[in-house]
């Protein structure tokens, strides 16, 4: 493929010199190496320079720059309960299965009402490695819809920088039902106002998920050590930093309406 960069200036006379041009593989062509490439091609004569935009309409070769978009995250991922301001607890997993939560409207969370948990001989579940649990792999701008919100831990991206994100699922923990003391849930249940117990969860298993985070800020490209770069849209982002975590944790629920429902 014949590509030109914005700033590429390249001389052509004649279809023959375009398709010598086209042979010879030339991909890209800053001011400084079309004047080497002049000197080493007597075949290429004076004549007009062609910039990007008319060696576009004229030949329909060379391509401008796609404007960045952010690939959206997986339905699946973006429909899971998130329980907020867990601090330590993310670090113990097994502590949450077996609890009751209410959901607090005003918040917009979870909160864990239960001072014991509903399982046998209070068994903690074993958590699980999830092998492969690589959720998204990719990088964002700050028009992403989902910038800044919690389904990201809240990291936000500017204008003037992109984002690298991989977001993993590392560990899952679920409580088996023969270990769930549904007899006493029951009882719980029936002694919260019906209007109330809409908002109240048992809670069955946990996943431990990883935000590995990396920021880019827009520059001109500059030999630096340890610099990283990508490009996007066009531009050029550098990066000296190495990559950050988030822990978020997601919670397979059971209401407790419908643990009621079942015991009908």
């Amino acid at each position: 493929m014949f590509n030109l960069k914005l700033n590429a200036m390249v001389k052509i006379t004649s279809d023959f010199q375009f398709n010598e041009l086209k042979s010879k593989k030339i991909d890209v062509l800053t001011s400084s190496e079309t004047s080497s490439f002049l000197k080493n091609n007597p075949f290429v004569i004076e004549p007009d320079y062609l910039s990007i935009d008319e060696s576009i309409r004229l030949f329909g070769i060379g391509k401008k720059p796609e404007p960045f978009q952010s690939e959206e995250l997986p339905e699946s991922f973006k429909n899971r309960t998130f329980i907020k301001n867990l601090s330590s607890l993310t670090y113990k997993l097994e502590e949450l299965p077996g609890h009751i939560i209410k959901y607090d409207a005003e918040k917009n969370d979870y909160v864990i009402v239960s001072i014991r948990r509903f399982v046998e001989e209070n068994k903690s579940p074993e958590a699980t490695i999830i092998d492969d649990g690589i959720l998204y792999s990719a990088k964002i701008n700050s028009g992403a819809s989902f910038n800044g919100s919690f389904l990201i831990g809240g990291l936000k991206v500017d204008s003037k920088s992109i984002m690298e994100l991989i977001i993993q699922d590392v560990i899952m923990s679920i409580i088996p039902d023969a270990l769930i003391l549904k007899d006493v849930i029951e009882k719980v249940a029936e002694n919260i106002p019906p209007s109330e117990r809409k908002n109240y969860f048992f809670i069955k298993g946990t996943t431990l998920t990883i935000i590995n985070n990396r920021k880019y800020k827009e520059q001109k490209f500059e030999a630096k050590v340890n610099n990283t770069y990508v490009t996007a849209g066009g531009k050029v982002f550098a990066s000296n930093e190495k990559f950050s975590r988030e822990r978020l944790v997601s919670l397979d629920l059971v209401s407790l309406d419908d643990i009621l429902k079942i015991k009908a």
